[in-house]
This record gives C-alpha cells, structure tokens and sequence, in this order.
C-alpha cells in the first residue's frame, strides 16, 4: 500500500487560511499527527481513495489550526469529572 503525503501547495489551494502561517517543515510535521487521525496508507481504510486522501489533508489542517491557536485549543477541556 502506497503511502498518502501532503503537499504543500496542493495543501495551501486547500486552506489559504495557512499560506502565511505555516512552512513546509510545519506543515510535515502536523502531518505526522494525522495518522493518529485517519489511516495514511492508500485503501487501509473503506473510503473511496479521493476521500481518503481529503481526510488526511484535513487531519493535518486541524493539527495546524490548534497549534496556531493555543488558546482556542484550550477551550471547553472539563476541569473535572463532575462537569457538565
């Protein structure tokens, strides 16, 4: 099985949101978060391949959102288990 990567301007066509925000080298290592995510090896997974690999870029566009935005990660974490 072949191994799904990201580009990184096919990446920015995607989500222009990062095109000044982020580097290749940025961008590589969101990507090594995504597998936790979504399967990277093409057909691991029953998703039309297309899928698949739209899955995987924004696996890796939601890495780098919170990365970006610490605080907004914060947001919502339970203090405790009696919350709620």
């Amino acid at each position: 099985m072949a191994v799904i990567t990201v580009d990184y301007n096919t990446f920015l066509s995607y989500f222009p949101y990062f095109a000044d925000k982020i580097t290749d080298e940025s961008l590589q290592a969101a990507y090594g978060s995504a597998s936790s995510v979504i399967a990277v090896n093409e057909g691991a997974i029953v998703l039309p391949l297309q899928s698949q690999v739209r899955g995987v870029y924004l696996a890796t566009a939601h890495t780098l959102y919170l990365q970006l935005n610490p605080a907004l990660a914060a947001q919502g974490k339970v203090a405790s288990a009696t919350e709620g």
